[in-house]
């Protein structure tokens, strides 16, 4: 937040309740179930972006698969999909298609698609 800024009542997040959330297995299945449909384009994308040297849609796609991923894994898988965020967000795509070739390595057999 900026100088001056204030929170509201509206934008105070209760933790608890998001905890209470997580250990339902039912709105876990749920958001598996968005995982699972929104996956598979958001990494098309992403592989598109590279492909196209588009650093703004690396960052804003890699950016996109870390949010999904932290529902469900920590650790490398996560790291490597914020590595390719910051590379695309500081424009430094040298390194940017091995980064995702690993990814994808890593991803491989731990997504129930």
């Amino acid at each position: 937040m900026g100088r001056g800024a204030t929170i509201s009542e509206d934008t105070v997040v209760n933790v608890v309740g998001i905890r209470q959330r997580m250990e339902d297995p039912e709105f876990l299945k749920e958001i598996l179930e968005v995982f699972k449909e929104s996956y598979p384009l958001t990494l098309s994308n992403l592989k598109t972006a590279i492909d196209d040297k588009d650093a703004e849609a690396i960052e804003r796609n890699a950016h996109s698969l870390k949010g999904e991923l932290m529902n469900f894994f920590s650790g490398r898988v996560v790291d490597l999909a914020y590595q390719l965020e910051l590379l695309g967000r500081n424009n430094q795509l040298d390194d940017v298609t091995t980064i995702f070739e690993t990814f994808e390595q890593e991803m491989e057999g731990i997504v129930p698609l």
